[in-house]
């Protein structure tokens, strides 16, 4: 009885040490896995800093083309904007979720170009960071996956 109870107290230890190895080895040094991941406000405001992005688009007097300079939205979408404030013009920027196809975080990303008052000034395509590549898989990695 105490042996089996040892034995397993030995197991449960190995299994404990390899998945700290297993997360050593796949974090690289740093204290949580996977890459950094950058927020969207980050994202938005390093943007920002180039003079092409510095302006905004009033969403109830903007043309197609005007709309389609700010980052993701495309003539499709452009139209349903406008479709959108021909009913009912748009009294706050977060109204802008109310058009199918833009949720929050296409909202989140937008909100610093976009104004319901006053003249459009945004005069060029704002261009967005990518997304950082996912982190590699243990297998890619080489460490053993033990079951």
């Amino acid at each position: 009885m105490v042996t089996e109870r040892s034995s397993r107290a030995r197991t449960m230890s190995r299994i404990g040490a390899l998945f700290l190895l297993w997360i050593a080895v796949t974090s690289g040094g740093r204290s949580h896995a996977g890459p950094p991941v950058p927020s969207v406000t980050s994202a938005a405001s390093a943007t920002m800093a180039s003079p092409a992005s510095d302006g905004v688009v009033n969403l109830n007097t903007a043309t197609v083309d005007e709309l389609q300079r700010l980052p993701r939205i495309g003539e499709e979408k452009a139209l349903r904007i406008i479709t959108h404030r021909e009913r009912t013009p748009f009294k706050a920027v977060q109204e802008l979720g109310r058009v199918r196809g833009i949720g929050l975080k296409t909202l989140r990303l937008l909100k610093p170009w976009l104004a319901v008052t006053g003249p459009t000034t945004l005069r060029e395509k704002v261009r967005t960071p990518r997304k950082a590549a996912a982190a590699p898989s243990p297998a890619e990695v080489g460490v053993p996956v033990i079951l």
